[in-house]
């Protein structure tokens, strides 16, 4: 006994299912990830061979190190193996990424130009006078020449926040899909529709940019729709 049986219900447990899947996948895995290469662009000209050497190498290096293409093919060749379809998700996504920098003795010119950025934020900020400005004002001074502004130096903490973007291939739970009950074929470009439907967290909704308000009036059978 597992500890977690009903009672009314069966209680024995067959693992052909299991078994069978199980002892499939290494074949299935080596199949597309045994070689160097798991996508191979053709030329179609001998002036296309440097081109396409170079768009083989990019996409595997997308698929299989950017995404990790290994884990994504075994978790999808599991899903059509256990449920007879798979799904996997291709799309651009934008990431933001924050780092903080510390910065000592700018110029008023150097933090200007740093402070220009659109993705600069200053968390904190302190100014003094310039030590080496100082002789060469008074000495600016005995000669007779006006006064000028104290140069000053500035010690500044920031906040970058660097965007940039990316391919993401991503495994699609099977029952987060939902396909044109008259689809005869297994190309999803010919369904009259293809929807992927996923429960989300209101904070995950949020951290995607959606406005979502606080006060929704839902129970929790209820659904909220983002158009």
């Amino acid at each position: 006994p597992f500890g977690n049986e009903v009672e009314g219900r069966s209680q024995v447990v067959s693992y052909d299912v299991q078994d069978t899947v199980e002892s499939s996948l290494p074949q299935l895995i080596k199949i597309f990830t045994s070689g160097d290469q798991v996508v191979r662009f053709d030329p179609k000209n001998p002036d296309d061979e440097q081109a396409a050497q170079q768009e083989t190498d990019y996409i595997n290096h997308l698929v299989m190190e950017k995404n990790n293409g290994f884990e994504v093919m075994y978790c999808w060749f599991k899903d059509a193996l256990i449920s007879k379809n798979g799904y996997v998700k291709a799309y651009y996504e934008t990431e933001y990424e924050e780092s903080t920098e510390m910065y000592r003795g700018l110029t008023d010119a150097q933090l200007q130009m740093l402070a220009q950025g659109e993705e600069i934020e200053v968390l904190e900020h302190s100014s003094y006078p310039d030590p080496t400005a100082q002789g060469n004002a008074a000495e600016m001074m005995q000669m007779g020449a006006p006064m000028m502004p104290q140069p000053m130096l500035h010690d500044v903490k920031i906040k970058c926040k660097e965007s940039r973007g990316c391919i993401k291939i991503k495994n699609v739970a099977p029952e987060s899909i939902m396909v044109s009950v008259d689809t005869q074929g297994l190309c999803l470009n010919e369904s009259r529709f293809v929807q992927h439907r996923e429960m989300m967290e209101i904070s995950e909704l949020r951290e995607q940019g959606f406005d979502v308000p606080d006060d929704l009036g839902f129970t929790e059978d209820d659904t909220f729709h983002i158009e």
